[in-house]
């Protein structure tokens, strides 16, 4: 696989799809738990999501979701402008990533006094590999972002080099079409002109 392949527009914009909506998933997958004991001493797990510790990270997740569809539609500002979008994604997954173990144990005493009803003292957590996998989706992202800001004005002349070629196609039906209803009317023993305005007929 090249550089080109690798940076395409079409590379991009699959990747930060597939990638914002892994993030989502993850963001609302359990990161960490604990067990808490009730007043009845039965123990009782406790888990939060990613969403639970950083509120922001599905909101992240759904915005790189929709920059990234318009990436697919956009031209040069506009590809800078989800880019820069889906550069602050990325930032926002990463930050998440690298704060949720220090704001994790907090959110788990909120949630053990929220179930158990009684603060058992400080709150042993049990992590899993969420936090990294939201981690690694933030880079991706942020790859995905930088790639389209610095190929923009590519991929926007790219863009105008398919839509000249979509004009003439549709000016060559367009002249196909009058020279078969002429021959039609001349077949039919009319005049062809006939209809036309009298600035069509000075032309002609």
């Amino acid at each position: 696989m090249t550089i080109s392949t690798l940076t395409s527009r079409r590379t991009t914009v699959l990747t930060a799809l597939v990638v914002s909506i892994v993030l989502l998933i993850v963001a609302n997958i359990e990161w960490y738990a604990t067990t808490a004991t009730t007043v009845l001493d039965v123990d009782e797990r406790i888990s939060v999501s990613g969403q639970d510790i950083m509120p922001l990270l599905s909101a992240a997740a759904f915005v790189g979701i929709a920059a990234s569809l318009f990436i697919a539609i956009a031209h040069r500002i506009g590809l800078y402008i989800a880019g820069a979008v889906v550069v602050l994604c990325g930032i926002g997954a990463g930050a998440a990533s690298v704060l949720a173990p220090s704001a994790a144990p907090g959110r788990l005493a909120q949630e053990v006094v929220s179930s158990v009803g009684v603060a058992s003292g400080p709150v042993a957590e049990h992590g899993s590999v969420m936090p990294l996998i939201a981690g690694v989706c933030g880079g991706l992202l942020l790859w995905c972002g930088f790639v389209t800001i610095a190929r923009a004005h590519r991929w926007n002349r790219t863009g105008q080099q398919y839509q000249r070629p979509v004009a003439d196609m549709t000016q060559q039906v367009s002249q196909d079409l009058d020279a078969r209803d002429t021959w039609d009317a001349l077949s039919r023993g009319e005049d062809p002109s006939a209809g036309r305005t009298l600035g069509d007929t000075e032309e002609n």
